[in-house]
Formats: C-alpha cells, sequence, structure tokens
C-alpha cells in the first residue's frame, strides 16, 4: 500500500499447489508469494498444460534457498545427552551405530494408524518421488512391484515407511509425523543415508 495500491489478503491454502490453484481460477488474487518449487514444479506443468487459459506467470523466484527442517525439543534432547554425553541436536549424532536414542521418544505403537493415511498415497508416492529416493538410496528394499506399479513396502496398515536402520524392528524406529510436503520425502532420504532409526508417517 506504500507504493499506492490497495491489498486485502485473500482466500488462503496450506498447499503449493492449492495455492496455485486457486490464484489461477480466481480473478480477484493478482499475487501469491512462498510456493515452494520442490512441491509445485512438476505439478504446475502439467496443470498450465492441461489449462492454457489459466496459466500463471512466475514473477521471480527469492534471492535465497528454503528447505524444510526439524526441530527436537530440550525435554528429549537434554536428557539423552546428560545421560550419554551425545548429542542429536546434529544429524550425525541420530546415526544408530551411536547408540540408542530410541527410549527418550515416543514408541510407534503409541499412535492410532487411523489417523494416518496410506503410505502410498499423494505426493509422498508419485513416481518421481520413488525414482528420486532411490537414485539417491539405491534402497530397493524399501519398494515392491504390485502388477507394475512401484510401491512403498510400509508398516502398520501401511501407515508407517520405516528406514533400513530399524526395518526389520519397527518397534526401535523413532516415530517422525508431518504431512507430505514437510518434508516428509527430504526426511526419508536423510533417515536412509545418514542411517537414522526413523518412522515417518503422514496425516
Amino acid at each position: 500500500e506504500i507504493l499506492g495500491y490497495n491489498t486485502i489478503f485473500g482466500p488462503f491454502a496450506s498447499s503449493s499447489t492449492s495455492v496455485y490453484e486457486i490464484c489461477a481460477t480466481n480473478p480477484a488474487v493478482h499475487v501469491a508469494s512462498e510456493l515452494w518449487d520442490y512441491a509445485l514444479g512438476e505439478w504446475a506443468l502439467g496443470y498450465n498444460q492441461a489449462n492454457p487459459d489459466k496459466a500463471l506467470e512466475f514473477v521471480k523466484t527469492l534471492d535465497y534457498a528454503g528447505t524444510d527442517g526439524m526441530y527436537i525439543f530440550p525435554k528429549t534432547y537434554e536428557p539423552y545427552y546428560q545421560d550419554t554425553g551425545k548429542s542429536i541436536e546434529f544429524y550425525k549424532g541420530m546415526n544408530a551405530s551411536w547408540g540408542d536414542w530410541k527410549p527418550y521418544f515416543s514408541s510407534i505403537s503409541d499412535f492410532n494408524p487411523d489417523t494416518f493415511t496410506d503410505c502410498n498415497t499423494g505426493a509422498i508416492a508419485t513416481e518421481t518421488t520413488i525414482n528420486n529416493y532411490l537414485s539417491v538410496t539405491q534402497d530397493n528394499a524399501a519398494i515392491v512391484n504390485v502388477n507394475g506399479l512401484r510401491k512403498w513396502i510400509c508398516h502398520d496398515q501401511d501407515k508407517w515407511w520405516l528406514a533400513p536402520a530399524c526395518r526389520n524392528s519397527p518397534l526401535s524406529c523413532v516415530p517422525m509425523i508431518t504431512n507430505s510436503f514437510w518434508s516428509y520425502n527430504p526426511s526419508r532420504q536423510k533417515a536412509t543415508v545418514y542411517n537414522i532409526a526413523m518412522a515417518i508417517a503422514n496425516t
């Protein structure tokens, strides 16, 4: 408004793809920010091809990179440090070969699997997602072929994806509960590459 424009907050959505679609279909919405490339790029290309009359123009990419992260509360990492002299504030400290930090977290058995989505739905199970994961990890044991379609092998009603570090002993996995667009896929790759005993569920 300092520049002379009259502005109001418009409709809101919690994902980049939903925000994009709102902008494309609502002529009253002129500007959207914080659209994440990794969540939007492939989807936006398909949307624009299917709806050329609604295709949006990207003004510019921000001059800094953003990425998802994970925060562990002091009530968890401080007791672990006091008991073991090791830190899980840094990802390398989570390597399963360094020790067992499972007792400092909840168990996956504490959660009702009905509250989570199937691990083979949506953005966490696309062909691109699977290809990216396999190209980085070579973890072919994470995938099964069903009628010519590749799927993740998951635990407890297909709700928990298990990292290789705890795949053979699911209750030794530390649970991470997130949503597909908030670090699910990056955390899956990191758990495998850095040997982290982690189970991931999608809300």
